[in-house]
């Protein structure tokens, strides 16, 4: 799709364009459809991440040899984490789900990811804790309500200078009735907080923002 050197264009149009763009450059766009047929036939949450070519030229952007990921599902952003922050980088993701872990990791062989990605399986919440070393970027993709603890935990494990990239934070913001909305607007809060965080919101989907 070329967008006409001729007349300004429409923000439908930019937008048509950037995701055309992405699609045509997405090296595990069958991944993402994998995890969309797999959450439309049981109901489950298997969301890829939006625009997981973001997610690796991030990880290319900040030069990241050890990344977190707590949300793996499967492994679609984990892929492209990997794949963006090259082959010395090591990325470890936390899925609580059985079966998506196992898919995840058939997908991480499948495409060649053995031993450059590692899925913990379990509660993050419990996981978490335990982990010592500290890592260059940390994405957060799991269930919003949760993410106000996780934030501490976020600081703690990244790096001096790292950073966290924290997705779904306008999650389910059309429905005042779900939980995750007030627990999103807490967390946006938390993160527009410049005494704690430097952060960036960049409106994509359900909104991404970008901290150090």
């Amino acid at each position: 799709m070329i967008l006409s050197h001729d007349e300004p264009a429409s923000p439908d149009a930019i937008r048509e364009w950037i995701g055309h763009n992405a699609a045509e450059r997405d090296l595990f766009a069958h991944v993402a459809r994998q995890s969309e047929e797999h959450r439309i036939q049981h109901g489950c949450n298997s969301y890829p991440s939006g625009d997981g070519r973001m997610l690796g030229v991030l990880a290319a952007a900040v030069k990241a040899n050890r990344i977190l990921e707590i949300g793996t599902g499967l492994a679609y952003s984990a892929l492209w984490l990997a794949h963006g922050s090259g082959p010395k980088a090591l990325v470890e993701t936390i899925e609580r789900d059985t079966t998506h872990a196992h898919m995840a990791m058939q997908n991480i062989a499948s495409e060649g990811f053995d031993g450059r990605i590692v899925v913990h399986v379990g509660e993050a919440s419990s996981l978490v804790p335990d982990f010592k070393s500290t890592f260059d970027m940390v994405f957060l993709d799991a269930d919003v309500v949760d993410y106000i603890a996780y934030l501490d935990q976020c600081r703690r494990l990244l790096r001096r200078g790292g950073t966290l990239v924290t997705s779904n934070i306008f999650y389910g913001q059309y429905d005042s009735a779900r939980r995750c909305v007030h627990t999103g607007a807490e967390v946006r809060k938390a993160l527009a907080n410049d005494s704690v965080w430097y952060t960036s919101f960049l409106p994509n989907g359900d909104a991404v923002s970008v901290s150090k």
